[in-house]
């Protein structure tokens, strides 16, 4: 379920990975969280979002984790957002706390859940994302 502004959207797609990523001064790895969605007239939308840090390649690092913090800045790593809701497009005007539980993992599917409320967007997702592993 996703739900931005009380809109709820279909999710056309819903893709997690994990990214390098370079955290002062030392390579790792991050989430990388990729929905696509329709609002009802069929207008696209995508949120991009990337959090946590680990320094294995290991999905599992990441699974039954928190992550929470501002969007361009966190101490335990990097919170990233970038999203188009089908009529706006937001990523530094999100400056509020973005919440990110990774609970489960069966097979390939991982349950998140993503909580943003600004006052430009409150943003509720409640799903299993598909785990995609890319190769390095």
């Amino acid at each position: 379920m996703l739900k931005i502004n009380d809109r709820e959207y279909n999710v056309t797609l819903e893709e997690i990975s994990l990214g390098r990523l370079t955290y002062n001064g030392v390579e790792g790895y991050q989430l990388k969280l990729y929905f696509e969605f329709l609002d009802e007239s069929g207008e696209n939308g995508y949120i991009d979002l990337h959090c946590g840090y680990e320094a294995e390649n290991d999905i599992n690092y990441f699974v039954n984790r928190d992550y929470e913090g501002y969007n361009f800045e966190t101490d335990d790593g990097h919170i990233w957002l970038e999203m188009f809701d089908t009529i706006n497009y937001y990523d530094s005007e999100i400056d509020d706390l973005i919440k990110v539980k990774v609970k489960d993992m069966e097979d390939d599917n991982i349950y998140v859940e993503i909580d943003i409320n600004n006052e430009l967007v409150d943003l509720k997702y409640d799903g299993k994302m598909n785990y995609i592993e890319l190769e390095g």
